[in-house]
């Protein structure tokens, strides 16, 4: 397993796609999936988080979101997670402990 992270407009589209693909399976949308959706808009600065399995396929997927705002004078930093999401075949296996569990020997 591995973690990327990257800005979401800096992504592969390719990745994206199979992103799209992801969400669309674990949120069980009807139809088929929009492959070249935007997922984020740019104003919102969203930083992408992917869990790759072995093979390099999405395993999970998050996004956390940004925004710059000022008030009265006052620079605010806002935040906010989402698109959180587990490919459907691996919730619920344990299979992300199982591997990084140290192996005994003797």
């Amino acid at each position: 397993m591995e973690v990327s992270t990257a800005p979401y407009h800096e992504l592969p589209q390719a990745l994206r796609r199979e992103i799209n693909v992801m969400l669309h399976l674990a949120y069980q949308c009807e139809g088929e999936a929009d492959l070249d959706e935007t997922l984020h808009r740019a104003g919102l600065d969203a930083q992408s988080f992917c869990l790759l399995d072995g093979d390099g396929r999405v395993a999970a997927y998050a996004a956390v979101l940004g925004k710059s705002i000022a008030q009265q004078g006052q620079a605010y930093a806002l935040g906010s997670l989402s698109c959180v999401a587990t490919h459907p075949a691996m919730r619920g296996a344990d299979w992300a402990r199982a591997r990084s569990r140290p192996r005994r020997t003797g």
